[in-house]
Order: structure tokens, then C-alpha cells, then sequence
């Protein structure tokens, strides 16, 4: 099958941009789990699941741009897509993406303490009712308790002075 010089063109810019998206990916999950220190376990089936991701990443472009032709230019272009976004915007897209998630973290926890707090009083006046209901209850069953405590105690202190 031959591709005229525009397909080659974009099917090799279309390998620059996969070959950026990639890291991307990878630092999106790397940023997360700096921000709260996972096991390293976790950290293995992360790097697992970016792989896979990759591979599929990759397959899905070689068959939607090349039509499932690959070709060496593809994988150069990955590697001056990989090169490209490490040297010029790893770490301003680390940045901006722990910034991203700095704002949604803060979103979330406001979002879920205004949720949270028609719930949580509704808990404290349920608890209160409960209590108050249930005290009564509560002291004569330590009463019974204590007592039935004292004349245990005295009945083995009866039976060992026989």
C-alpha cells in the first residue's frame, strides 16, 4: 500500500503527539501518588495499569492513522515525542496538574463538609434522643449488674471461710 508524502506527515506527527501523550499519562499518576504515599505494591500495579494503557494507546493509533502498518518512522516519532515533552513541558505540566488537583482536593472536602453536616447533625440529635431514652434503661442495668458483682464476691468469700 502506498501513502503519499501527507499521510506519512500526519501519521508521523500523530506518532510526536502519542509519543507526548504517554508521559503525560504516566506523570498524571505519578503526581497522584506523591501527593498521598501509597504502598509499593500499588505503585507496581500503577505503573502495570500506565503500561497497558500505553499499548492500547498505541495500537488504536497505529490503526485509526496507519491503517495497522507500522512503519520505523513511527517509533522515531514516539521517541521525539517522548524526548520533547521530558526536555520542554514535564515540569510545568507536573505543576499545573498538581495545582488541578490542589483545587478539586479543595472542592471535594468543601463539597462533602457541606453534604456532611445536615447528616452529622441529624446524627447528634438522633444520638442525643437515643441516649436519653435509653439512659434509664442503661442505669438499672448497672445497678443489676454491680449488684449481682457484690453477691458473687460475697458468696466466694462465704464459701472459702468454710
Amino acid at each position: 500500500m502506498i501513502f503519499s508524502m501527507k499521510e506519512e506527515l500526519m501519521i508521523f506527527l500523530s506518532a510526536i503527539l502519542t509519543g507526548i501523550g504517554i508521559p503525560m499519562l504516566y506523570d498524571m499518576i505519578f503526581v497522584c501518588t506523591k501527593r498521598k504515599p501509597c504502598h509499593i505494591f500499588v505503585c507496581h500495579i500503577l505503573d502495570a495499569v500506565t503500561v497497558i494503557i500505553s499499548c492500547i494507546i498505541l495500537f488504536y493509533m497505529t490503526l485509526s492513522v496507519s491503517r495497522g502498518i507500522v512503519r520505523l518512522f513511527e517509533f522515531f516519532g514516539l521517541f521525539v515525542g517522548i524526548v520533547l515533552y521530558k526536555l520542554l513541558l514535564s515540569k510545568l505540566f507536573c505543576a499545573v496538574f498538581n495545582k488541578i488537583t490542589d483545587i478539586l482536593c479543595t472542592f471535594f472536602k468543601l463539597f462533602f463538609k457541606i453534604l456532611l453536616t445536615p447528616i452529622e447533625f441529624m446524627y447528634k440529635i438522633f444520638n442525643k434522643c437515643i441516649n436519653g431514652l435509653l439512659y434509664p434503661f442503661l442505669w438499672l442495668m448497672r445497678r443489676i449488674g454491680n449488684a449481682f458483682k457484690r453477691s458473687v464476691r460475697l458468696y466466694h468469700r462465704t464459701r472459702n471461710k468454710t
